[in-house]
């Protein structure tokens, strides 16, 4: 009476079926797939494609233009970037452009002083005020001990 204890994984679990379809063929379990799951039945490892698969089906909306992945670089010499020249500027744009510097710079001197103007009307307004809450204060703390102060 030799009987054999046939033991199984957790019930629903995929790869212990695969381990044991693996043991009866003789074969090494693959793992798992990219997925994360065993590989099906019908997978085979040793598998090579008889035909290089064509792309052009997917290329085709893109036109020639577009480059993918795996493209050899363009060395068309037509293909190459010509840099155009720069066109020296004309003596009469750039007198008029010196112009405009001085008048935008004369303009900025104007903005300063007037920013410098409305800093120290500030700086005089908030000590005013602070003045005269301090004023306050010491006048409602005097009131409070008992004397007032005259």
């Amino acid at each position: 009476m030799t009987d054999t204890i046939k033991i199984a994984g957790p019930v629903g679990n995929p790869l212990a079926l695969d381990n044991e379809k693996t043991r009866q063929r003789g074969e090494r379990p693959l793992g798992l797939n990219a997925v994360g799951r065993p590989y099906g039945e019908n997978y085979d490892p040793n598998y090579k494609m008889r035909h290089k698969p064509s792309y052009g089906h997917l290329r085709q909306p893109y036109g020639p233009s577009m480059r993918f992945v795996g493209d050899p670089p363009k060395t068309d010499e037509r293909r190459r970037r010509r840099r155009q020249p720069q066109l020296a500027p004309l003596l009469d744009q750039s007198n008029d452009a010196l112009a405009q510097c001085g008048d935008r710079i004369k303009a900025l001197r104007d903005i300063e002083n007037k920013l410098r103007a409305l800093r120290q009307a500030m700086r005089r307004d908030i000590e005013k005020a602070e003045r005269e809450t301090r004023r306050a204060i010491s006048l409602h703390q005097g009131d409070h001990h008992g004397h007032a102060k005259v």
